[in-house]
């Protein structure tokens, strides 16, 4: 008797799915994913900062994000804007520059008393790993932009602090 190894892939391990609450209203919150002046301030997870940030917000437009560590490791990211319905849903291929796999993240803005709940889903990824590693990063990442989100909110809707630098929190 010969038995057979298969591995079954299944679709819930290629996705990964967030929600997090923001202390501001959701026209705030999709305008800091909008404008490259706020992005640079809240973007990558801890211990990695933007040395690069391009964004042509509009349907179609490309963006590019290199993120990087203190010892000097880059981690280059892009995509392109497929659906932009401000301040409710935001959707954006991405595209890790090492391996080149694309995929698709949906984000929707809900209000949420005074505040926002996002939904958050990235998908397909080619493997649990990969989606785990991803979801570490983005829910790091996520709380950096909602420290960001409360400074800005309290500084009128401006422009608050510098940009991050690799090695930043």
């Amino acid at each position: 008797m010969v038995l057979a190894s298969k591995v079954e892939r299944r679709v819930e391990d290629e996705v990964l799915l967030l929600s997090r609450s923001f202390d501001a209203p959701p026209a705030l919150v999709f305008r800091l994913w909008a404008e490259p002046e706020h992005r640079v301030r809240w973007w990558g997870p801890s211990g990695m900062g933007p040395t690069r940030c391009e964004v042509d917000f509009r349907v179609g437009g490309v963006w590019r994000v290199t993120m990087a560590r203190a010892d000097g490791f880059e981690h280059p990211v892009h995509g392109v804007f497929t659906e932009i319905d401000e301040p409710r849903r935001l959707c954006f291929t991405y595209i890790n520059d090492f391996d080149g796999h694309r995929m698709l993240v949906e984000m929707d803005f809900e209000a949420e008393g005074e505040g926002t709940r996002m939904h958050f889903r990235q998908a397909p990824f080619l493997s649990v790993g990969e989606r785990d590693g991803h979801g570490y990063g983005w829910t790091s990442t996520l709380s950096i932009l909602a420290s960001y989100v409360r400074k800005v909110r309290d500084a009128g809707g401006v422009v608050v602090g510098q940009p991050r630098q690799p090695g930043d929190y």
